[in-house]
């Protein structure tokens, strides 16, 4: 989507890993400044794991999984 390319329901996993993240801590994990630092963010997986609240290292592995965008695509819910 920030590319402006077709996507498929693959999509929903990286949804998934960002709304994760969200719940977890309350805020949006890749929102910068600009909107054009966000696109950044969000091409690069640029993700920060407060220490706090504390979260299991589980919980991270899943939300780095699926939120990296160039990695999105080939993972499943299966997976």
């Amino acid at each position: 989507m920030v590319e402006n390319k077709a996507h498929d329901s693959a999509v929903d996993n990286w949804t998934l890993g960002i709304l994760c993240y969200e719940f977890l801590y309350g805020a949006p994990p890749l929102e910068a400044e600009s909107q054009s630092d966000t696109f950044r963010r969000i091409m690069k997986a640029d993700l920060n794991f407060p220490s706090s609240p504390p979260v299991s290292a589980e919980a991270k592995n899943l939300i780095s999984l699926v939120s990296n965008i160039h990695k999105f695509s080939l993972q499943t819910c299966m997976e």
